[in-house]
């Protein structure tokens, strides 16, 4: 028979490897002045000047606001909790500026249905891979989770050259969203198929936006069309009054 203590022992003994394991990660991530590329963190002149005119502005100006009121919420639920309970939390609350640069560690680097029950996950060395896309190719590598005990398998998918640069693809995105989430954009982002990924965001009328793309006819027929007939429709509300 076993001793319980022993299962207790082996329990703690894999606790406490697990801990070092996602402590040793966690010291290798970017440190806070590395994610100064991401919009959120641009001075309201820099903003301004190279965001003026789109509505990425808008979003990005929305996120920052949108950011520290996150950050005020959880602080004073955590004050909250100790004065209701009359006890101080294991840790210290973080800072304003840790919050921010864990946050963008995971909003740049967390990959999607890797984790238990098809949740986001953070996984060491795979996160160190750089976005390829459009005419630049496709991924050099594939990765799944493993079904029997959830490890990350990783395959290249051509061969590789010694000293080269591997990537991976961060999906079709566009410049925008590449340059709020990821903090940099691809001076051609464009398809082999000639589709761009950018898109440009077309108010029509008031609250009515329609997004405009590059390429073949599945990608800018429909959205043409919605343009050209809230033009029309407006024409002839025009025309009865």
């Amino acid at each position: 028979k076993t001793n319980d203590n022993d299962h207790d022992s082996r329990g703690k003994n894999k606790s406490d490897e697990s801990y070092k394991g996602t402590k040793f990660y966690l010291a290798t991530l970017p440190d806070y002045e590395s994610y100064d590329n991401l919009p959120r963190r641009w001075t309201e002149e820099r903003l301004r000047q190279y965001l003026s005119g789109t509505m990425l502005l808008e979003r990005i100006q929305r996120e920052k606001s949108g950011l520290k009121n996150d950050y005020d919420l959880l602080f004073h639920a955590a004050q909250k909790h100790e004065t209701d309970n009359l006890s101080k939390l294991l840790l210290p609350f973080p800072s304003f500026d840790l919050f921010d640069q864990m946050l963008s560690a995971v909003a740049s680097r967390a990959f999607d249905s890797l984790g238990d029950d098809n949740l986001e996950a953070m996984v060491p060395l795979l996160d160190l891979f750089n976005h390829k896309r459009g005419t630049a190719g496709t991924s050099d590598i594939s990765y799944r989770r493993s079904d029997d005990d959830g490890s990350i398998i990783v395959t290249a998918r051509c061969d590789l050259n010694i000293g080269s640069t591997p990537g991976i693809t961060y999906g079709a995105k566009g410049n925008a969203q590449l340059l709020e989430r990821y903090g940099f954009t691809l001076a051609n982002n464009i398809e082999p198929d000639g589709s761009s990924n950018d898109i440009m965001y077309f108010e029509v009328k008031s609250n009515v936006i329609v997004q405009l793309r590059r390429g073949g006819k599945s990608y800018t027929y429909g959205s043409l069309v919605k343009v050209l007939e809230s033009y029309i429709n407006e024409d002839e509300d025009n025309d009865t009054s």
